[in-house]
C-alpha cells in the first residue's frame, strides 16, 4: 500500500470521526441560564463554570445549579437535564433585618436554653434560676438554683442544685409543681424528657463506693426507676421512649463522640466524632457538627448525609428539614439555610447592622424570633426567616 492510499484512508477516518462526534454532540441537550443581574457566577455540581448568561450542551444527567452574586442572595436548584432547558433567574438583593437587644437585666447571661411556644426558656448563669425570656423581658419560672432542665410542650422537668436526687415537674400553663424522688441513690447530672411519654432519662451516679456513672429511665409518676447502662456521657437528649443521644468526651485523644443508643436493645445505632449535636424538632434526625462538616443521620431510614462547611458557623434547627447556619464576617453576619432533604445550602440574609457583634450562640428559634447571644453576653433577637415553598 503506497503512501498516497494511506493518506486517503487516514483522512477518511478523521472525517468519519468528526462526523460521528458532531452528530453525537449536536444531539446533546442545551442548558441556557440567564440571570438578573447579568454577570452572576454560575456553579454546576459545585464547580465554577462561567458568568451569566450561560449556554452549553451537556450530557443528559442530573445537575446541581448554584448562582451567586456578591450583593444578592444565592440561588440553588437541582435539574434533570433530558432536553433543552431554560433557566431564567432573578436574584433577590441582600437586605438587613430588624434587630434589637432583648430587654433584660444587664447582669443576665444564659446557659442551657430551650424553646416553648414563642418564648425562650433558659437558666440564668448568675442566679441559676429558670427564666422565661421574650420581647417583654424576663420572668422567673423557678426561683431555686437549677442544675439542669428539659421540657416537652407545657411540662418542664428540672432538678435543683441542692436536691440532685429529685425531679420537679412544672406545668407552665397552670404553674402547678410536683416533686418526685426517683431513687435516693442517684445523684443526677443531666436529664432529658421523652416527647412520647414524659418519662425522664437521667444521667447520674450510683451513690456507692465506686460511684458508677449510669443512664437511668424514670417514670413520670416516680413509680419506677430502671438502670439502662453504664456510660461516660456528659449530656443526653431523648428522641422518644426507645432512642436517646449521648454526648461523651474521649479524653485519650481529646475528642468528643455523639452516639445514638437503642435503649431497648442497648445497642449503639450510630456514632460519630463531633464538637456538638442537635436533634430536629420532629425528633427524627440527628445532626452532628464538626469544624468541617455536618453529618445528618435519620434513625427512621438509617440514612446518612454529610454537608461540607466552608466557614466556621453557629447553627440551629429552623424546622424539621431546615438548619439555620450563621457565619460571623467582617462586613456583617451572614445567614444561610441548609435543606436537609436535598443537602443544598442557600444564602438567606446578610445582616450588616450586626457589624462588630460576634455571635457565639443561637439560643433558640421561636415562632417569630431568633435569639442570639454575643461573646459579650448580650442577647439579641431578629425576625424568624420565612421559608418559601421552593426550598
Amino acid at each position: 500500500m503506497n503512501i498516497t492510499k494511506l493518506k486517503v484512508i487516514s483522512a477518511s477516518l478523521i472525517i468519519g470521526i468528526i462526523i460521528i462526534f458532531s452528530i453525537s454532540y449536536f444531539t446533546l441537550p442545551i442548558l441556557n441560564i440567564s440571570t438578573t443581574p447579568t454577570g452572576s457566577n454560575i456553579y454546576i455540581n459545585g464547580q465554577f463554570s462561567s458568568k451569566s448568561p450561560y449556554s452549553l450542551r451537556l450530557k443528559k444527567d442530573i445537575y446541581q445549579i448554584k448562582i451567586t452574586n456578591e450583593d444578592y442572595i444565592d440561588y440553588a436548584e437541582t435539574i434533570d437535564l433530558n432536553s433543552n432547558y431554560n433557566l431564567n433567574i432573578v436574584l433577590k438583593p441582600k437586605e438587613n433585618v430588624d434587630i434589637k437587644n432583648t430587654q433584660m437585666p444587664h447582669s443576665l447571661t444564659l446557659s442551657t436554653s430551650a424553646i416553648q411556644g414563642n418564648y425562650l426558656l433558659s437558666i440564668d448563669r448568675n442566679t441559676s434560676n429558670l427564666i422565661k425570656v421574650d420581647d417583654e423581658g424576663t420572668t422567673i419560672i423557678h426561683s431555686e438554683p437549677v442544675n439542669t432542665f428539659d421540657h416537652v410542650n407545657q411540662i418542664v422537668a428540672l432538678n435543683e442544685k441542692n436536691k440532685l436526687n429529685s425531679i420537679i415537674f412544672i406545668n407552665l400553663e397552670t404553674k402547678v409543681k410536683k416533686r418526685i424522688f426517683p431513687s435516693e441513690t442517684i445523684i443526677m447530672s443531666a436529664l432529658s424528657m421523652s416527647p412520647t411519654s414524659n418519662d425522664v432519662f437521667v444521667l447520674g451516679n450510683i451513690n456507692t463506693i465506686n460511684r458508677t456513672s449510669g443512664l437511668f429511665k424514670v417514670k413520670s409518676d416516680g413509680s419506677e426507676t430502671t438502670k439502662i447502662s453504664d456510660t461516660n456521657a456528659t449530656s443526653i437528649k431523648a428522641l422518644n421512649d426507645q432512642y436517646i443521644v449521648e454526648f461523651a468526651y474521649a479524653d485519650q485523644n481529646n475528642t468528643s463522640i455523639v452516639s445514638l443508643i437503642d435503649t431497648f436493645s442497648k445497642k449503639v445505632i450510630f456514632s460519630k466524632t463531633g464538637n456538638s449535636f442537635l436533634v430536629s424538632p420532629d425528633n427524627t434526625v440527628l445532626a452532628v457538627f464538626s469544624s468541617e462538616k455536618i453529618t445528618l443521620f435519620s434513625y427512621l431510614t438509617r440514612s446518612l448525609v454529610e454537608h461540607k462547611l466552608n466557614n466556621s458557623v453557629v447553627t440551629a434547627w429552623l424546622d424539621s428539614k431546615t438548619i439555620l447556619l450563621l457565619a460571623n464576617g467582617r462586613s456583617g453576619t451572614e445567614f444561610s439555610l441548609l435543606n436537609t432533604e436535598t443537602n443544598i445550602e442557600t444564602e438567606y440574609k446578610k445582616v450588616t447592622n450586626l457589624n462588630g457583634v460576634y455571635v457565639k450562640t443561637i439560643n433558640g428559634i421561636t415562632k417569630s424570633n431568633i435569639y442570639l447571644t454575643s461573646v459579650d453576653g448580650i442577647l439579641y433577637s431578629i425576625p424568624r426567616p420565612v421559608i418559601e415553598a421552593s426550598h
